[in-house]
């Protein structure tokens, strides 16, 4: 995690990232009550975790979760249309 990737997420800090996330993380695995605006970071930090060989696991997904690309893109779009269709999800505000 980079302060670059951070900012681009609307964070002020790898940092204020990094806890946020865990934070995100801890409420998705309680089912306790989100915002858009946490909705939003989650997609977004899984689709970069997901795809992105540069910031996330890229190449490395399959042996680092053991979830093949197919599966996981699949489930990944339809936690998509999900979010979508229940107005949970927008564009990050410009800084």
């Amino acid at each position: 995690m980079t302060s670059e990737l951070a900012a681009f997420m609307g964070y002020n800090g790898a940092d204020l990232m990094a806890k946020d996330l865990r934070r995100l993380t801890e409420t998705l695995r309680s089912t306790g009550p989100m915002t858009v605006d946490d909705w939003t970071h989650a997609l977004a930090a899984t689709e970069i975790a997901f795809a992105s060989e540069v910031w996330g696991s890229g190449l490395d997904w399959p042996i680092i979760w053991g979830l093949e690309d197919a599966e996981t893109i699949s489930s990944l779009r339809s936690i998509q249309r999900k979010l979508r269709m229940a107005g949970l999800i927008r564009a990050p505000r410009s800084s």
